[in-house]
């Protein structure tokens, strides 16, 4: 007689956990909140709701994370909302700002270090990842007289988006770290160098497509660590 094959070996792995399904309208409604607000700004509380979808997303993640990464990645969104709240304040809140989000780059560096691995395709993605940041920093560095602080931050979101490169795990990472660059890309560009139509739209879509993704990609990858049982990252 044949042997009956043990179930208990080889878990199910769900298509999705209860506590995700919910996370990408949650957070695309409290984004839109904010969006079609973009006429009226500013206005009392309006720094609070921009803020809020990605305090959607560090909540829903933090409350989710069964790995150091994905609870590094939600400590990087509690700081990027707190960078979100700096800027929405003040022009002179704008050093406090750039300071959170590159404490929030950080903690996603720390996050997705420890997935990283050295493939052929992984590299090469991660060169154009890098030869972008360069050519942004020597932009900036130009538009800014190279001040330090700006070029900090440049070295650092290169760094988050080739580390995202590098990165194995869930695909819709790699393309949030691609919309966080190119969300402060257009940002720089518009303070920095030359005023762009409809500016904080393009910067704030662009934005929350960022977070959203990475936080939708950690989400994925928390689940799936929890039901194969990986070891913490």
């Amino acid at each position: 007689m044949g042997t009956r094959p043990d179930k208990q070996r080889y878990p199910v792995i769900p298509t999705r956990h209860p506590g995700q399904r919910g996370f990408p309208a949650v957070f695309s409604l409290s984004a839109l909140a904010y969006l079609g607000t973009l006429p009226w700004l500013p206005y009392p509380g309006s720094f609070l709701l921009k803020a809020l979808p990605v305090l959607v997303a560090a909540g829903w993640l933090l409350h989710t994370a069964r790995s150091t990464g994905g609870r590094r990645a939600g400590y990087g969104l509690l700081w990027s909302a707190l960078g979100d709240m700096a800027l929405a304040l003040d022009d002179r809140f704008f050093l406090v700002g750039l300071t959170a989000f590159l404490i929030a780059h950080l903690c996603y560096i720390a996050a997705f270090v420890p997935e990283a691995q050295l493939q052929r395709a992984r590299l090469f993605r991660a060169g154009g990842v890098a030869a972008y940041g360069v050519t942004l920093g020597a932009v900036l560095g130009q538009a800014t007289n190279w001040q330090p602080p700006i070029l900090l931050y440049a070295v650092v979101l290169t760094s988050m988006g080739v580390t995202a490169a590098l990165r194995r795990g869930s695909w819709l990472v790699f393309p949030g770290a691609l919309a966080f660059m190119v969300s402060d890309s257009l940002l720089a560009w518009n303070r920095f160098l030359t005023p762009l139509p409809l500016a904080h739209l393009w910067v704030m879509l662009t934005y929350y497509l960022a977070q959203g993704l990475i936080t939708g990609g950690m989400l994925d990858d928390q689940m799936l660590k929890g039901s194969q049982g990986y070891p913490d990252s």
